[in-house]
């Protein structure tokens, strides 16, 4: 996997090795699902410049896109639903 360069989301959570509690947790093993998943990730934010804003807009707007296949929580349906009097 390609180094992720500084500022960005992927910069944090790109890089496969990157131990996130700074020393609390070991590194985790390699997998080759998780590794994959990361390097989709990370081919995502570059083409948005590693900028997060653009990242995040971008993510927002497949939400909306792909409402329909999005599973909803109770949380969800609460926020929507008007209290029972």
């Amino acid at each position: 996997m390609k180094a992720c360069l500084a500022r960005s989301f992927c910069a944090y959570f790109g890089d496969p090795r990157r131990n996130t509690l700074e020393g609390v947790v070991k590194q985790n093993p390699i997998d080759p699902v998780i590794d994959e998943i990361r390097e989709v990730r990370h081919s995502i934010s570059a083409r948005f410049g590693h900028d997060p804003a653009r990242l995040v807009a971008f993510y927002m707007e497949m939400q909306k896109q792909y409402r329909n296949r999005l599973i909803e929580t109770a949380k969800d349906s609460d926020e929507r639903e008007p209290p029972a009097t």
